[in-house]
């Protein structure tokens, strides 16, 4: 098994949706449940902190999913148009605060998370 994407969008969170349930729909005989709950998970955080933090909701920007997806793990690249950061520590949100955890998510279900500017690459091992 082999499956390999590159997914341009633009940065609206309607259009994201809907190109991950494709990418999903796609891969669905691929992984088992686990697997699969992780990927979404993943795509969906990311692309969301690229629509909203990076691109600023700005519908004129765009969202670059990369996927690859092979018999040992799952690599994927998000990259949107923002300034980037640098991201050298752990975030802790304060616990009464909604923002600041979908990092720390994906990286929770990942096995390398990586950030280089304005995009964010993640592999996990299947």
């Amino acid at each position: 098994m082999n499956y390999n994407c590159r997914i341009k969008l633009k940065s609206d969170l309607g259009c994201a949706r809907a190109a991950i349930n494709d990418i999903l729909f796609e891969i669905n005989s691929f992984l088992e449940e686990d697997n699969k709950y992780d990927l979404k998970l993943m795509l969906s955080e990311l692309v969301n902190n690229g629509i909203i933090h990076g691109n600023k909701n700005d519908s004129n920007k765009s969202i670059v999913i990369s996927l690859q997806i092979s018999e040992e793990f799952i690599k994927a690249s998000v990259m949107d148009e923002g300034q980037g950061f640098d991201w050298k520590k752990p975030f802790i949100p304060e616990t009464e605060d909604e923002r600041g955890r979908g990092l720390l998510l994906v990286a929770g279900v990942s096995d390398t998370f990586e950030i280089k500017g304005n995009q964010v690459i993640v592999t996990k091992r299947i």
